[in-house]
């Protein structure tokens, strides 16, 4: 594997970890989501399933995340729909993370929670996006250049 491919399944691989640990946490402490209006504290574990938690996303975008990861390493153009694929969850984990930061305090989530979840959505987002750019870069450039000839 790539340099860059190594790099961008890393960041991949550390963002699912944060998410699995973040879910565990929200569902344990009764951290809904707050993205979108507060969500039922007492309901955490099902409202994970379409609206995520205070610490992490609904479930359908962990299981992306995984499957744009699986698909990756292959240099067909189903590993350039992984890449592209993990480039737009990172946008998407970006904006989540700033709409639970932003969003209003509650009883029920800690201000310093939010802020943390957004803390994280900012610095993983971004670097899962740089990386992601870095590797369509790369599998262009190497797509575009003509073949040796021995």
């Amino acid at each position: 594997m790539k340099p860059t491919t190594r790099r961008l399944v890393s960041v991949s691989a550390l963002i699912f970890v944060v998410w699995v640990v973040g879910t565990v946490v929200s569902i344990v402490a009764g951290w809904p989501a707050q993205f979108g209006g507060p969500g039922n504290p007492n309901n955490v574990a099902e409202e994970f399933l379409s609206r995520g938690t205070a610490l992490s996303p609904p479930l359908f975008l962990m299981v992306a995340l995984i499957v744009f990861i699986l698909l990756v390493p292959n240099r067909r153009w189903w590993g350039m729909l992984g890449v592209a694929g993990l480039c737009l969850l990172a946008v998407a984990t970006l904006i989540g993370s700033l709409g639970e930061a932003f969003a209003p305090t509650t009883p029920d989530v800690p201000r310093a929670v939010l802020v943390a979840s957004g803390v994280l959505g900012v610095v993983l987002g971004p670097a899962l996006l740089l990386f992601g750019i870095t590797e369509l870069i790369g599998r262009a450039r190497t797509r575009r250049q003509p073949p040796r000839v021995s």
